[in-house]
């Protein structure tokens, strides 16, 4: 009986501190929660950011971490492409409901696939709606972030903002030394000669780099084109500035991969030029702002919770 008495006050904690840790993350200017958006059976909750004069709705979806194909991590160390599409999707659903979405960026990248899905679903709420996008920036945007980015109407950055990285990489170890000293072998027994390509334990041969090339080059190609669409550049110059490199918010600036210099109140500005881009009405503070995130359930989090975990 103690010890059953004991899981249940065990339990409890648990729910109290997931409680706790909720009402904390929604946080923003009122704290208020609005209305979810849904999509294929997955809910995201939306906290009101700032309440406006009720002008024009906007729709916040923050992009944090690594950016990874499928789910976002419960922890938000990482943000999924799935995710994101979902709620672009929902908005297009529900359309007559927002009139602006707000990218918040703070990434240093992350999948090529998923930076496509939600290009794709970029370019589909253009199809399908007349809703601006706009692309907020704040500590770090780059490389698949960028990608993002560059699919929107119009990016507000800081000055102080790291972004860029346009371009693609692909690394992994070559431990066959180390094999070697340790007394380490491995067999492979393969269908055709490049079946292991990739493989630790041997170093990689020039027809299997030539190989890989091929795949970095096309994937940098799709890069380079939608940052050049995107953008409304030459592909010459995005293919100057797509070394690699990492630019500073006023460095993108000045090289044309950004509009605005600014903070929370400068994206809040833009974006309100955008929506009433006919009516002369620029003020951000009459927008109400709804941040939006993905939520799990009660069992989600306690399973979670238990699992046993190393921290350095």
């Amino acid at each position: 009986m103690t010890r059953r008495l004991a899981v249940w006050i065990v339990l409890l904690i648990v729910f109290v501190a997931i409680v706790a840790t909720s009402v904390a993350a929604g946080g923003g200017a009122s704290g208020a929660l609005a209305a979810p958006l849904g999509r294929n059976g997955v809910s995201y909750g939306g906290t009101v950011e700032q309440q406006g004069s009720g002008d024009a709705r906007v729709a916040t979806i923050p992009i944090y971490g690594t950016i990874v194909d499928g789910d976002s991590a419960s922890d938000g160390s990482a943000t999924g492409g799935d995710d994101i599409v979902r709620m672009l999707d929902a908005i297009i659903d529900d359309e007559d409901s927002w009139d602006g979405v707000i990218l918040e960026l703070d990434t240093p990248g992350g999948s090529v696939l998923a930076s496509e899905e939600v290009a794709d679903a970029l370019r589909r709420l253009h199809r399908e709606t007349d809703i601006p996008v706009l692309a907020w920036m704040r500590g770090t945007a780059a490389s698949a972030g960028y990608y993002m980015a560059a699919s929107t109407d119009r990016i507000v950055a800081s000055p102080n903002t790291f972004t860029g990285s346009i371009g693609v990489i692909l690394e992994y170890y070559v431990v066959d030394r180390l094999a070697d000293k340790v007394g380490v072998q491995q067999v492979t027994i393969k269908s055709g000669k490049l079946k292991d390509i990739g493989s630790p334990f041997r170093q990689v041969t020039p027809e299997e780099r030539a190989v890989f090339q091929r795949i970095i080059d096309e994937a940098y190609a799709s890069f380079v084109k939608v940052v050049a669409k995107g953008r409304d550049l030459p592909d010459s110059k995005v293919r100057t500035l797509a070394d690699g490199r990492i630019y500073t918010g006023r460095q993108a600036k000045d090289n044309g991969l950004v509009d605005v210099l600014g903070l929370r109140r400068a994206a809040y500005d833009e974006l309100a030029r955008m929506i009433d881009r006919h009516a002369g009405r620029h003020d951000g503070d009459r927008l109400d702002v709804v941040r939006f995130t993905r939520t799990y359930g009660l069992l989600h989090q306690l399973s979670a919770s238990a699992q046993p975990s190393l921290d350095t």
